[in-house]
């Protein structure tokens, strides 16, 4: 362990994912799981893996610093896209179905991480084109609970 990497707390995480196309569908998927949570260079992380039906495991890192998060996932399923507030970011994901370039075009990010609280929480809106087409409007909401 480094100077600036604290111990990881041990954490459960449920992952909301609310995705509305350009047609006005909705979708709704939620993950539950144990993670844990950490601080490292200034930045607070977030890492959890999870069962992806079809395709196997996946290991997810989420960086949290400022108005700017970067997902990581590796394993069957491979992205990494930044997200700022208010800019649009590229990025990319691969399957094992092929390579998708992304686009995001953030619109909110909210992180509230009280040290003497149990809960956390990470909010991201943004809007995703993948493949130079604009698909929808995607809210990720991750409730996070400290176990200790």
């Amino acid at each position: 362990m480094t100077e600036t990497e604290q111990p990881k707390t041990p954490i459960f995480v449920k992952l909301v994912t609310e995705i509305r196309d350009n047609d006005g569908r909705k979708d709704l998927l939620t993950t539950e799981t144990e993670g844990a949570l950490y601080s490292k260079d200034g930045a607070t992380y977030l890492a959890y893996k999870e069962m992806m039906e079809d395709v196997g495991q996946i290991s997810n890192v989420i960086k949290i610093k400022n108005e700017e998060v970067t997902i990581i996932r590796t394993g069957a399923v491979s992205m990494r896209q930044t997200y700022k507030k208010g800019e649009i970011t590229s990025g990319s994901y691969h399957t094992p179905y092929g390579r998708f370039e992304m686009v995001a075009k953030t619109e909110h990010v909210d992180f509230t991480n009280k040290p003497q609280s149990r809960k956390a929480q990470l909010l991201l809106t943004y809007q995703l084109k993948m493949q130079g087409e604009w698909i929808g409007r995607h809210r990720l909401t991750f409730m996070i609970e400290k176990v200790q």
